[in-house]
C-alpha cells in the first residue's frame, strides 16, 4: 500500500523540482563541465579520491578475509582427515 501511495507522488515530485529550479542551488556539475570554483573542485576531487581509496581498501580486505576463510576450512578438513587416519 505504501509503494502505491509513494508511486503516486513521483510525478508531483518531478514537477515540483522542475518548477523550483530557479530557487534551488545552481548546477555546478554537468556533462559540459559546469562552473565549479577551483577550491571546491579541488575539495571534490580529493574527497572523490578518498572514497575510491576507501572502496578499494575495503574491497581488498573483504577478498583477503574470504581467502583466509577458505584456507582455514581447507586446513581444518586436512586436520580432520589426519585425525581419522591416525585413529583408524
Amino acid at each position: 500500500m505504501f509503494a502505491i501511495a509513494a508511486g503516486a507522488f513521483v510525478p508531483l515530485n518531478f514537477t515540483a523540482v522542475r518548477l523550483a529550479e530557479a530557487f534551488t542551488h545552481p548546477r555546478v556539475l554537468s556533462q559540459t563541465g559546469g562552473d565549479l570554483p577551483g577550491e571546491m573542485r579541488l575539495t571534490f576531487l580529493v574527497a572523490l579520491a578518498g572514497m575510491i581509496l576507501l572502496f578499494v581498501t575495503l574491497w581488498k580486505l573483504e577478498l583477503t578475509a574470504k581467502h583466509a576463510s577458505i584456507q582455514l576450512k581447507k586446513l581444518r578438513r586436512q586436520r580432520d582427515e589426519r585425525r581419522e587416519a591416525v585413529a583408524a
